[in-house]
């Protein structure tokens, strides 16, 4: 089974300063975006191709293309599950049961702070109680909602408030991602990477909370085990890399990428057969990229994949 992320528009109206996006990377990165009638040929032509079971929305800030609810109504029409990650601000009421009606089963919201100033900081934006106001409705409208966090040294000591705060929301899980080297993180790597002491301080917090409250707390940027033993934080769910495998990224023109964070684009699904670019060169050699000789003689290697292939 394959799921993908579907960067439906590279246009956002946050200017966090830990972004990811590769064109914050590459300036010559391509930023248009795909008609309607496109948008349904690509994924038409994808499924022919694969056993495709899932795709995610994300962005830019998905909520800015203009078409979304239609594309959504598409992608639920053919089979397929769909999310949508957001920042959260443009998640009225009405626009979440709009989109929950029109096939949207999951939403992901990106919540680093409660202290607005910190929020601020890292998102260049002020309109916090938004944030939180669209975490409710969606709880109040029951769907399955995941809350990401970024873990940088601006917020470490606000992860435990954001997850009080979560609990509290009924939010289904958590999502804790350690800060990634990538696009416009760049910049601003030293100021925002973690020490591994850092790391390890915020996942016992984490793991605390996950025992107390009984509650899902995923480490979705997978963390080696060699680097931090996942044994310490029994409470937490620590994953193994999938990207480049069965996890794939769709720029806003159909060009095909390992991960969110990899600038390399493998080839365009409208012109390259995907079979193709799964066992292209540039795949291959994501797909190994996490595999060091000393993985060889890990017990623990198969527990945590070697982890993240992009780092």
């Amino acid at each position: 089974m394959s799921f993908f992320i579907f960067e439906i528009t590279p246009k956002c109206d946050f200017d966090c300063i830990y972004c990811y996006n590769v064109w914050k990377e590459k300036t010559d990165y391509q930023q248009n975006t795909l008609s309607l009638s496109n948008i349904v040929k690509l994924f038409d032509k994808l499924l022919s191709e694969t056993n495709v079971t899932a795709v995610t929305i994300s962005g830019g800030e998905p909520l800015l293309y203009p078409y979304l609810t239609e594309v959504v109504k598409i992608l639920k029409s053919r089979g397929m599950q769909v999310g949508l990650t957001t920042h959260g601000i443009h998640l009225t009421e009405l626009k979440i049961i709009e989109l929950i009606s029109a096939g949207v089963s999951y939403f992901e919201i990106s919540l680093d702070a409660l202290n607005s100033e910190i929020y601020h900081k890292l998102t260049n934006d002020n309109r916090l109680d938004k944030v939180k106001s669209a975490i409710l409705n969606i709880k109040k409208h029951r769907a399955l909602l995941t809350v990401s966090t970024i873990i940088t040294k601006l917020n470490i000591l606000e992860i435990p408030k954001v997850i009080d705060l979560c609990f509290a929301f009924s939010v289904d899980f958590i999502s804790l991602n350690r800060f990634i080297t990538g696009g416009k993180g760049k910049l601003v790597s030293e100021q925002l990477k973690p020490s591994v002491k850092e790391l390890y301080n915020v996942l016992q917090i984490a793991n605390q909370r996950a025992e107390k409250y009984k509650f899902n707390i995923n480490l979705s940027v997978p963390i080696e085990d060699c680097i931090i033993s996942h044994k310490s934080f029994p409470a937490l769910n620590f994953g193994t890399c999938v990207c480049g495998e069965k996890k794939w990224l769709i720029d806003s023109v159909g060009n095909l990428r390992t991960c969110e964070q990899n600038t390399d684009i493998i080839g365009n699904l409208f012109t390259d057969k995907f079979t193709d670019l799964y066992h292209s060169n540039l795949s291959v050699a994501f797909r190994q990229n996490n595999f060091k000789n000393s993985c060889e003689l890990c017990a623990e290697f198969y527990a945590c994949g070697g982890g993240c292939r992009f780092i």
